[in-house]
């Protein structure tokens, strides 16, 4: 089984330069473009499921796709983003003027902002569902739709990619695909 994990199309927020964190705005017409986009990529990959996170942006992108690849889709809340706390809605411009914004990049896995969730919590989250859809008698490829961070985190936490290098922010209507080693029960990159 393959995951294609995807975060959504750009958001109102996103070209305002916004942080939404579990906050939520529409597709702009590019993002839905970028979910239309998405989808034709994503089309000889056999995708069976298509998961989201219950968040109206990631649905939206889901159901895009659900059109172009004739599949159902299902909504979770341990897909939806990170919990920033208070810097949600905040502008990146004021987060750069906050000491602890490069904690937040930089520490991410172990600091909690205010009010939020650390990124190892949202980490935990998105590998758990990963893996009890393993677990589970689905089978074929799925597409998740979620959020940027959500899974840079999963990414830095679970997949070790190099222990000093970070896992980059995922562009909107980006994807990357992972799959479950049972012999080294671990996800790794495809």
């Amino acid at each position: 089984m393959v995951f294609y994990l995807a975060r959504h199309g750009e958001t109102e927020w996103n070209r305002l330069g916004l942080l939404q964190g579990q906050f939520d705005s529409s597709l702009t017409d590019l993002g839905k473009a970028q979910a239309e986009s998405l989808a034709n990529t994503l089309k000889q990959k056999n995708i069976e499921q298509i998961y989201t996170s219950t968040l109206r942006r990631a649905k939206d992108t889901a159901e895009i796709c659900s059109q172009f690849l004739f599949k159902p889709v299902s909504a979770t809340e341990q897909l939806v983003e990170r919990h920033f706390g208070d810097l949600q809605g905040m502008s990146f411009a004021e987060l750069k003027q906050d000491p602890k914004y490069d904690t937040l990049w930089s520490e991410s896995i172990a600091f909690k902002p205010e009010g939020g969730e650390s990124a190892a919590c949202s980490a935990k989250r998105f590998h758990q569902f990963l893996l009890n859809t393993v677990r589970s008698d689905t089978k074929g490829n799925a597409l998740i739709v979620s959020h940027g961070d959500i899974i840079r985190n999963f990414i830095n936490h679970y997949l070790h990619i190099d222990g000093q290098q970070k896992a980059p922010l995922l562009t909107n209507g980006d994807w990357l695909a992972v799959t479950y080693s049972a012999d080294h029960e671990q996800f790794v990159l495809v």
